[in-house]
């Protein structure tokens, strides 16, 4: 109701024409996110909450975004049933409209501190500061990984990985080599980098929200976290506020 109430009602009335629109004549077939966002919540919502958003975070066109990443990313959600959410508080929004889930007291890097934790406890090791330089293999099976720790290099032999590297980097690890396909393949990969810049406010109360998306071109950033919100112990000071400044 609150967006409804900014985007005033004359907005609000060419975005549910729009939708309207939508309806009755959808893109067909959906090839692309922003025909299967148009389809469900009409051209003029989807150029105005969707559009700028996706395209930051991605750095591609909405156009070149398959319709089936859209369905995985928004599950379950369209015009109607966000209305009815926000009018009703109904349930049937899909993941997309969860209304709440667990949050790490501190923050999401405790997940990474109990991962640790739980590794150790049933006798893993953690390396640090190691440069995976080798992942041997027999077939499908890695069985041995070699590291480099400053001038030395150490072997383990294992028989269950999980990696955390880019694939790209990882292909390239790989001895002896995958098909050239394959190589050629993780070549052509690429990736978004995600910068967090951090901001300190000396204002205890800023705004309700846990996020913020900024949708408009004109500034770069694309979502403002307020971290006090997910969490008062990850502001030391209540007196102030800190936030994330999100870019990619």
């Amino acid at each position: 109701m609150i967006l409804l109430t900014k985007l005033g009602l004359w907005e609000s009335i060419l975005i549910l024409l729009s939708y309207v629109k939508a309806r009755i004549s959808p893109s067909i077939p959906e090839k692309n996110f922003g025909q299967w966002v148009s389809n469900r919540f009409g051209r003029r919502l989807f150029e105005t909450f969707f559009q700028n958003y996706t395209e930051k975070v991605w750095g591609f066109s909405c156009q070149e975004i398959g319709a089936e990443w859209a369905a995985q990313r928004i599950d379950g959600l369209s015009l109607m049933t966000a209305l009815a959410n926000a009018l009703w508080r109904n349930d049937n929004g899909g993941k997309t409209l969860i209304k709440k889930f667990h949050y790490p007291v501190y923050g999401s890097g405790q997940m990474w501190e109990r991962l640790q934790q739980n590794l150790q406890n049933l006798g893993g090791q953690i390396q640090v500061n190691s440069k995976v330089i080798r992942l041997g293999r027999e077939g499908c099976r890695i069985r041995e990984i070699v590291v480099q720790q400053g001038e030395e290099k150490r072997a383990f032999a294992d028989s269950f990985v999980i990696s955390s590297m880019p694939l790209s980097e990882l292909i390239t690890r790989l001895d002896p080599p995958p098909p050239t396909e394959v190589i050629e393949a993780a070549r052509n990969l690429s990736y978004r980098d995600f910068i967090l810049v951090g901001l300190i406010i000396n204002r205890a109360y800023l705004f309700p929200d846990q996020w913020i998306y900024v949708h408009s071109q004109k500034v770069k950033g694309g979502r403002i976290q307020n971290f006090k919100n997910w969490s008062a112990a990850m502001v030391p000071d209540q007196k102030m506020t800190n936030l994330g400044m999100e870019f990619f």
